[in-house]
């Protein structure tokens, strides 16, 4: 299918462009403009830059108003405006908006169309699956990399992981990204996952719950149990407190374990709202803690409810749906996973339970989750590539230690360079420290996988001068980065569809760097989008990347967050759909040479397996001069700069002095093997990106920064008291919670409104739909809002033909219409008018709307 065939599938959705409505389509790209004589400040916040305040900054014209022009590829896009840093609003011009899942974010949506042209729109509807894609010009060779990093949760003042992400990561992420590919064989990929994350899923939750897993029943993939008793008795605190919870009867759960399922920041509640609303009967329960406040009267069956959800919520939902076959793990084979007894699928996109929860399936809950983590290292060493042999399909890439931003350890004065504006503290110089986190790297991928990376995968792209020579010493050949760092290099206007080498000192590397905008897509633009529409927008970007001679070819990289992104896909279950649809795409693509999958180090040596040539590095044109910067602007902003991050800053330099100048972490196996008496262990783990990233009050969409304050101040209090020091009381808490919560657009007055739509002159297939630019009538998804001619549900007379739906909405312009069947998400069957819109204004405590359903008024 060619790129436009998505869009002009999409145009049965397009609605005429306003006369004079923001934004509008200049030479330049897409100009928005902000009337707001008040203002200080205004940046363009949206999921074009990952809701950064420091993108897009506006500028203010004499008039009043704010304006910012910004080049988009076409697709879909949610917006709004940054106003003085404290306040989040809706452009007031354009009166399609975007309703959060929960309906507390508002926002503004635009769409530019093939030709750059702008259109109003809701998102695309649902495509058919077409994987048939012209070849037009060199094959397009696409590096995709996939990062898994959690930073160290673990205390060693209390033994135990302190937050639950681990282990909801582990259960959604790690064991399909290497079990999913197998099903694609021509499809190869590269993925990093830091130590912190390694060693806790392996010596945390693996080693420590094995001993009391029951033996597998190899006929029954239902059945998993555990000795609960035994382990409370043995172990409890030892794991993390959620599952102490879920293996503790509900009558006798403590205040204490009551606090971490509903009343502690971190509770049974944490995870995206996308995934939360995907389980009615947990939704019950979280109704009725929010309508408490926080502080609910549950019954035991409900607490019992909730502390299995607490563990069963967070399972990848393949595991709802299907049997998973598993890999061998350890002394135990475990063939495979089903817990299709215990939940079903609808059509309403939600999973409900088939039967009241017992004790038993708490425990059954807590041992699968055990046979998931435990098997996510062997399906790892299964997949993994291998240069030489030329076999395996997952390139494994390393990290730091925790992650770290290599620059800014080894001088975090370079941040200046990337932007002379960023107010710094004093500077942090410890290469060593750059240096030990490599090293540390390197060990634990010997300990896991008997593997060593020959590539670096920097992260958020985070790169310097200063960091090459200590990567060329650590036995790394390449690394990838990202474009915006390409950017301010030089040569200036270097492509990123091209392979660059570096050299530094003598040291010389190769690099690549990640498209950003498909980075951006897939994290933020494609979380609304139809799985099919995502994955076909993904490659037609790609291929349209190919260069017009058939001889020369293309390398694209795409570095994509493991972590985070896919709990936000409302659309597409856990991401599933658009992975699939992209790989399956690519192992057909594969065998015309379109688009070819490859790891960096296959693209570098060759595979003659797959048709790959090699490509000698001695031919790579190189950079002269590689910038410092990351993914974020080129920038380190996200990391260091502001109040909060600058005293996290103040706090580690000065941790470093006391621990001592010449305190060196130990970096071989002993690190992981004793890893509670290495003071280093916990002072590198505070060095994450992740905490000053939740430190940065100019993340639009952040999570609540306090409990991961107290996470980064824990980590140093176990450096000092590991290496035989006072525990400090020096470092003071500095995170106010409401700095960090923007005021979004305020919530409008209600109005009930009352839609009354005739059919004159034909009869209603299975009934009438409506779809709006409200939440309430699915965000003009179509044949979703079924409207009634029952006599009931506030319809007044049955089969009348006239089509009724009364709902709540807020006040504001409305933009509307109806079809007359069809398949949810789709304009199949017969619509009204697929070019236009009706529209009227929303005001007042109640209104009825009345339509003729092929005749217009209200005209858009």
């Amino acid at each position: 299918m060619r790129r436009s065939s998505l869009h002009l599938l999409v145009a049965l959705l397009f609605v005429s462009v306003f006369a004079n409505a923001q934004p509008t389509k200049t030479a330049e790209g897409i100009s928005f403009v902000y009337a707001n004589a008040e203002a200080a400040s205004v940046s363009l916040v949206g999921d074009f830059n990952a809701w950064s305040k420091e993108a897009h900054p506006m500028s203010k014209a004499g008039d009043g108003t704010w304006s910012v022009t910004v080049p988009l590829l076409p697709g879909t896009y949610q917006y709004a405006y940054s106003v003085d840093g404290s306040s989040i609003e809706i452009d007031p011009a354009n009166p399609l908006t975007f309703e959060s899942i929960d309906g507390r974010r508002l926002n503004s949506l635009v769409s530019v169309s093939d030709d750059g042209s702008l259109r109003t729109q809701g998102y695309p509807v649902r495509m058919n699956l077409d994987d048939n894609y012209e070849k037009k010009g060199g094959t397009v060779y696409l590096n995709i990399v996939f990062r898994h990093h959690v930073p160290l949760y673990y205390s060693a003042q209390t033994d135990r992981i302190e937050a639950p992400f681990v282990r909801q990561h582990a259960l959604r992420d790690y064991f399909q990204m290497a079990d999913v590919i197998q099903r694609y064989p021509n499809v190869h990929a590269t993925v990093a996952l830091s130590p912190t994350l390694l060693w806790q899923l392996q010596e945390i939750y693996v080693k420590r719950l094995e001993p009391y897993i029951a033996k597998y029943r190899a006929m029954n993939p239902r059945s998993a149990d555990m000795d609960a008793a035994r382990f409370l008795r043995e172990m409890k605190g030892k794991t993390d407190p959620w599952i102490d919870a879920c293996l503790t009867p509900a009558e006798q759960l403590t205040d204490e374990d009551k606090a971490w399922l509903y009343k502690n920041e971190w509770n049974a509640f944490t995870m995206s709202e996308v995934r939360l609303y995907r389980f009615p009967e947990l939704m019950e329960l979280y109704a009725k803690w929010r309508d408490a406040n926080g502080n609910p009267s549950y019954t035991v069956d409900e607490l019992r409810l909730l502390k299995f959800f607490a563990i069963f919520s967070n399972f990848d939902s393949e595991f709802y749906e299907r049997r998973v076959p598993l890999i061998q793990t350890g002394t135990r084979i475990y063939r495979s996973l089903d817990l299709r007894d215990l939940v079903s699928f609808r059509s309403d996109g939600k999973y409900y339970l088939k039967r009241a929860i017992t004790e038993e399936d708490c425990r059954r809950i807590v041992a699968s989750a055990w046979y998931i983590m435990a098997s996510i290292q062997p399906a790892f060493d299964k997949t993994k590539f291998d240069s030489r042999a030329m076999i395996g399909q997952l390139e494994l890439a390393a990290s730091s230690y925790s992650d770290a931003i290599l620059p800014l350890l080894i001088n975090s004065d370079i941040a200046k360079q990337a932007d002379p504006n960023v107010s710094l503290p004093a500077a942090y110089m410890h290469p060593e420290d750059a240096d030990a986190q490599l090293k540390m790297s390197l060990t634990a991928y010997q300990k896991y996988f008997n593997y060593t990376p020959t590539g670096y995968v920097a992260p958020f792209g985070a790169i310097s001068p200063a960091v090459i020579p200590l990567l060329k010493d650590n036995g790394f050949d390449w690394f990838v980065s990202d474009e915006q760092v390409l950017k301010n290099s030089s040569p200036k206007n270097l492509p990123s569809t091209l392979p660059y080498s570096v050299t530094i000192d003598g040291k010389t590397m190769y690099g690549a760097f990640s498209n950003s905008l498909l980075t951006n897509r897939i994290n933020w633009s494609y979380r609304n989008y139809y799985a099919e529409n995502s994955a076909d927008d993904f490659i037609s970007n790609v291929l349209a990347m190919a260069p017009n001679n058939p001889k020369k070819h293309a390398l694209v990289t795409v570095v994509i967050d493991g972590d985070d992104a896919w709990q936000y896909y409302q659309r597409d279950i856990d991401g599933k759909g658009i992975m699939n649809g992209i790989y399956r795409k690519l192992n057909k693509l594969f065998k015309t040479r379109a688009v070819v999958s490859v790891t960096l180090s296959e693209y570098v040596k060759g595979n003659r397996l797959r048709g790959i040539p090699a490509n000698k590095v001695d031919d790579f044109d190189g950079i002269k001069e590689l910038a410092a910067g990351s993914r974020f602007n080129g920038k380190f902003n996200m990391w260091i700069g502001s109040r909060e991050m600058n005293k996290a800053w103040d706090y580690l330099r000065q941790a470093r002095t006391d621990l001592g100048k010449g305190a060196a972490a130990v970096t071989t196996v002993e690190y992981l093997d004793n890893f509670t008496q290495q003071p280093m262990n916990f002072f590198y783990a505070a060095t994450s990106p992740h905490w000053m990233q939740l430190f940065n009050s100019s993340s639009v969409q952040g999570m609540p920064p306090k409990p991961f304050e107290v996470q980064f101040r824990n980590q140093l209090a176990d450096a000092y008291v590991t290496a035989g020091l006072a525990k400090p009381t020096k470092f003071d808490a500095f995170v106010n919670p409401a700095d960090f919560s923007p005021e979004w657009s305020k919530p409008r007055k209600r109005t009930t409104v009352t839609f009354l739509c005739k059919l004159v002159d034909r009869e209603a297939i299975t009934s009438v739909f409506i779809a709006g630019n409200r939440k309430e009538l699915a965000n003009m998804e179509p044949n979703t809002i079924r409207m009634w001619d029952n006599g009931e549900n506030g319809d007044k007379n049955y089969g009348d033909n006239q089509w009724t739906l009364i709902v709540e909405l807020d006040e504001g312009d409305l933009l509307y219409k109806y079809c007359n069947s069809g398949g949810q998400g789709t304009w199949d069957g017969a619509e009204t008018f697929p070019d236009e819109w009706r529209r009227i204004k929303i005001e007042g405590d109640k209104m009825t709307i009345e339509d003729i359903f092929a005749r217009i008024k209200n005209k858009y």
